[in-house]
């Protein structure tokens, strides 16, 4: 081979290199760039369409949990509904032949718990305790009543103390825990 033909396998070889380091791997890159781009695009694109295609009941749930906490929020209740609410006790336990001695909360835990704004998201509960005096049976009664009761939600105590005697009236309390919500509306 003569020098020439060095020259020009030289020159070939040169400029192949060149464009394979200047034209054609950037061009690869970029070409893997812009598929990889597509790609994402196009999996962007159908969870996006997926979205979409869920907004409609997003915006239905969104109204049907917006109407139910209006109405919860129309049951929760007024001062007059906890006043209502000792009243209804009171009577409850006259039905029974029972005497109430007192109703706890006192007004100064009540006036407490008006003084602060409660969380609209959350119910409100108030702890109750009733103590009367009377026979078992009565009690008894009047507990199952007050169980039935829509305020009712749960039993947090009960204490019974008086003497052997029977024919002796008894010291009898309940604790509950009330929802604090309109009498009459199961929660």
């Amino acid at each position: 081979m003569n020098k020439q033909s060095y020259i020009y396998i030289s020159s070939i070889s040169l400029a192949l290199c060149l464009w394979f380091f200047l034209i054609f791997t950037p061009y690869t890159k970029e070409k893997k760039t812009l598929k990889d781009g597509i790609e994402n695009s196009t999996v962007q694109l159908n969870d996006f369409a997926k979205t979409i295609d869920l907004l409609p009941k997003f915006v239905a749930e969104r109204e049907l949990l917006k109407k139910r906490k209006d109405f919860i929020n129309s049951n929760l209740y007024t001062k007059e509904e906890v006043i209502n609410l000792f009243s209804r006790l009171k009577m409850n336990a006259s039905k029974h032949n029972l005497e109430v001695t007192e109703i706890t909360p006192p007004i100064a835990e009540l006036l407490h718990l008006n003084s602060f704004i409660p969380d609209s998201t959350k119910p409100q509960f108030l702890n109750i305790g009733v103590q009367v005096s009377g026979s078992y049976i009565e009690f008894a009664k009047f507990i199952k009543k007050i169980e039935q009761e829509p305020y009712f939600r749960g039993l947090n105590s009960c204490r019974i103390s008086g003497s052997k005697d029977y024919n002796q009236e008894l010291d009898l309390y309940i604790g509950f825990k009330a929802l604090l919500g309109r009498i009459g509306n199961k929660s």
